[in-house]
């Protein structure tokens, strides 16, 4: 009978190759497991993003540091 402990490190040995088979397809460019394929989604989540960083953060939009 296989020990739990080995049993979870193989779970996360797989959970990691399993990952890593994933990222590697994900094609550049594209953040993994948030983006869709779809160019017209893609393009609408771009916009979405770039409103909430110039809501929560403006100055990493502006270029300005904040620590002047």
């Amino acid at each position: 009978m296989i020990d739990y402990d080995e049993f979870q490190a193989e779970v996360r040995r797989l959970r990691r190759e399993r990952w890593a088979k994933i990222l590697a397809d994900e094609p550049p460019g594209r953040v993994p497991g948030r983006r869709p394929r779809d160019p017209e989604e893609e393009r609408l989540l771009l916009k979405m993003d770039r409103a909430r960083l110039q809501r929560e953060r403006p100055s990493l939009l502006s270029g300005k540091t904040g620590s002047g």
